[in-house]
């Protein structure tokens, strides 16, 4: 016999949807550095009716940082900030004395030794003690894997400083002299790492360490690249200067 199709009227009263409620929480909190991840969980959150969470969507809709989600539709999830630049262009009013904060992340210029300043916005050694005096300056940041980037305005044994501590003995940086090279400086002995061209005024020198890795570029061009075990944790970075008529420009430092 043919089949036969019966369609069943269903009638009833059906409850209105109560929205969701959403309980968040943020591990670390608060944070102790500005590139600590951040665990989010969501799981708390209740729904009362019909009862069951069908999805979360994280957002971030306020506050100074940028970064990444690992999964914005995940119960938990981690949230990886974006590393904050340090940068400083030097213009400012001319000083003997002191070279001030940067621009960018208003972090404040420590000298670890002689005395540093600005002159026509940028920066330079004010006063130079000793042959073959070794002056650093640098800022404190969050991180110790890096890109140290600088121009080099004027003439003079100098360079970036990368991965400094508390002296003017211990550093890595580039050096400008007849040819270029990148050291690193242990208890205040120099060794040299790689050699390169000899820079011109106005070049853009910038040093990227990541681990016991270090590269080195000039206007964006690759020179040097190698290992080195040393200060795999320092995190303070700046300039080194060796004699007064060197000046340094557009300095910035930025996490990796």
């Amino acid at each position: 016999m043919p089949a036969a199709w019966v369609a069943h009227h269903m009638t009833g009263v059906w409850a209105a949807n109560v929205a969701p409620t959403a309980v968040a929480s943020a591990s670390p909190n608060p944070v102790t550095t500005s590139l600590d991840v951040i665990t989010l969980t969501g799981t708390a959150s209740t729904d009362p009716a019909p009862g069951t969470l069908r999805s979360y969507l994280w957002e971030y809709v306020s506050g100074d940082r940028t970064g990444a989600f690992a999964d914005t539709a995940a119960g938990q999830t981690t949230f990886t900030p974006a590393p904050d630049p340090v940068s400083d262009t030097f213009n400012r009013a001319d000083s003997a004395t002191t070279m001030g904060t940067t621009v960018v992340g208003a972090k404040t210029w420590t000298p670890n030794s002689n005395t540093w300043g600005i002159s026509s916005n940028q920066a330079y050694l004010a006063s130079a003690t000793g042959s073959g005096n070794q002056a650093t300056t640098v800022v404190t940041t969050d991180w110790a894997n890096v890109k140290v980037k600088g121009t080099y305005a004027a003439a003079g044994d100098s360079g970036v400083c990368v991965r400094s501590v508390d002296d003017a003995n211990n550093f890595f940086t580039s050096t400008v002299t007849s040819g270029s090279e990148f050291w690193t400086r242990v208890g205040g002995g120099f060794t040299s790492l790689a050699t390169f061209a000899a820079l011109a005024a106005g070049d853009i020198v910038e040093v990227e360490m990541n681990g016991t890795t270090f590269t080195v570029r000039v206007n964006n061009v690759q020179v040097a690249t190698g290992t080195n075990s040393a200060r795999t944790t320092a995190t303070k970075h700046g300039l080194r200067i060796n004699v007064t008529s060197a000046r340094w420009d557009d300095w910035s430092a930025t996490g990796v």
